[in-house]
């Protein structure tokens, strides 16, 4: 038979888990087509933005968000909170 408080004490952690933090950055890349240095439209996390060839963080722009609000390739996805 299982001890409740140790199930209790997993689920607890299982939330920690998901609700944890990430910095994400907003970066900079050249646009070879318009030939012009442009601004990222979404923030993303330093392992994503290192794929991106020339691109460079704007460190200023750090932020901490949910994990669970990241795609697949690290780009931060905002949330409809408070939308209706």
């Amino acid at each position: 038979m299982a001890d409740s408080g140790a199930v209790e004490e997993c689920i607890i952690d299982a939330k920690e888990v998901s609700m944890a933090g990430v910095m994400v950055y907003y970066f900079t890349q050249y646009n070879i087509v318009t030939d012009e240095k442009v601004h990222s439209s979404r923030p993303a996390t330093l392992e994503a933005i290192g794929k991106i060839e020339n691109a460079i963080v704007l460190e200023e722009t750090a932020q901490e968000v949910d994990t669970s609000r990241l795609d697949g390739d690290g780009f931060y996805t905002p949330g409809t909170e408070g939308v209706v």
